[in-house]
């Protein structure tokens, strides 16, 4: 069995900083994660523009660099993060500091490529789109257009924002890898020299709509289905029970709702769908692309009729047996993979102060019967459906 062994200190300008052992992995995760993420931004674009625009430092601007820095942005937090061999390590970790807590070192001009480079990676992903739009049916309180307003935000407004909550109250430094007791003490005296106050954050709490409903929208050039379902906050036995849905409903090769739309109908080859638990809520959210707007409307309809049967239907002990030990392979392999460990680790960090402990999902998986997962849908998704068809205009 796997067992995390960590540290954890607490500085006295606020920032907390974790460092993960693990074994065996010899380039270290540095990641910086903030408590402000598109839900606290006003507009949302702004937190995306923050990100960009942080990159523009003296000691990062245009140079050559051994080692991988960059910069995500999620609904209720933003991640700063460096990759970096250990004799260049404390070197990355000096610009993750510029890059994450100063204010950025950029013109007017820059600043305006940068929204243009924002606006073109929105239009390529139509999964932006459906994800809002979805979002926004199910949580009519948050509205996810991510790029209204952005050609109005102005450099004073992104300094502004970026000393006022991108500050050491509201980070959380985890370093995952072999790291020593003296290169961990040098790295929380360098953030702890950081002296920047600014306001705390928390994270929000939104209610869902009830009820089956569906939206119709027209649209150019597109045939597009998407379904939501409500989630509730984040614990280890919710995102578990979640997952195991998933598996049941949409991702495994015989799953329900593959059966029905594409081995059976032939409507279309894949469905994509994601669990997003957020501190206080979250949603389990789906779409797939189809040929026609007949197409998309019969799907639909299916859909609607079938609903019950997908989503209360029983599976045998067995079944359920294979895909308990799945979840658990997928576990145990997010160990090799230190990039997708670092994000699950970090929502884990924010959301429950502790890493992600593999063996502690273990364990609880083991526990969870049918019968936690009955209850868990009769709870979050029956008569909960929400649903989009955009067909195209023509």
């Amino acid at each position: 069995m796997v067992k995390n062994n960590w540290k954890r200190k607490e500085l006295l300008n606020g920032a907390i900083v974790v460092n993960s052992l693990m074994k065996g992995k010899n380039i270290p995760s540095l990641n910086i994660w903030f408590k402000y993420g598109l839900y606290h931004s006003i507009p949302k674009s702004l937190v995306h523009l923050i990100e960009h625009c942080s990159f523009y430092t003296s000691s990062t601007k245009n140079k050559t660099k051994g080692y991988i820095l960059n910069g995500l942005v999620f609904p209720e937090a933003t991640c700063f993060y460096a990759r970096a061999f250990n004799d260049n390590l404390f070197e990355a970790f000096k610009d993750l500091i510029n890059i994450a807590y100063k204010s950025p070192n950029i013109s007017q001009k820059q600043l305006e490529i940068e929204k243009r480079i924002i606006k073109n990676e929105i239009r390529r992903k139509s999964v932006f789109i459906i994800y809002s739009l979805l979002i926004n049916l199910l949580y009519p309180e948050i509205n996810l257009n991510f790029v209204s307003g952005l050609d109005e935000i102005t450099l004073e407004e992104v300094m502004q924002i970026k000393s006022k909550f991108f500050v050491p109250q509201n980070s959380i430094i985890e370093i995952i890898g072999n790291l020593d007791s003296k290169c961990f003490e040098k790295i929380c005296s360098r953030i702890e020299n950081i002296h920047v106050e600014g306001v705390n954050t928390n994270f929000p709490t939104y209610k869902h709509r009830s009820n089956v409903m569906w939206k119709k929208i027209k649209s150019d050039n597109m045939n597009l289905l998407g379904f939501i379902f409500p989630l509730p906050g984040y614990t280890y036995k919710n995102l578990i029970i979640a997952t195991i849905i998933d598996y049941i409903f949409a991702k495994l090769e015989n799953s329900k709702l593959r059966n029905l739309i594409r081995e059976k109908q032939n409507f279309t080859y894949h469905i994509n769908t994601d669990i997003v638990i957020n501190k206080n809520f979250g949603y389990y959210i789906g779409f797939m692309k189809l040929q026609n707007s007949l197409i998309v409307e019969k799907a639909s309809d299916l859909i609607n009729k079938s609903l019950d049967s997908l989503i209360l239907d029983f599976i045998d002990n067995k079944t359920f047996q294979k895909i308990k030990n799945r979840l658990k392979l997928f576990y145990m392999i997010l160990l090799e993979n230190i990039g997708k460990f670092s994000s699950r680790s970090g929502f884990n960090l924010l959301y429950m102060n502790e890493p992600l402990d593999i063996q502690k999902i273990i364990k609880i998986l083991e526990t969870i019967s049918i019968y936690d997962i009955y209850d868990f849908v009769y709870k979050y998704f029956r008569n909960n459906l929400k649903g989009i068809y955009i067909i195209d205009k023509t």
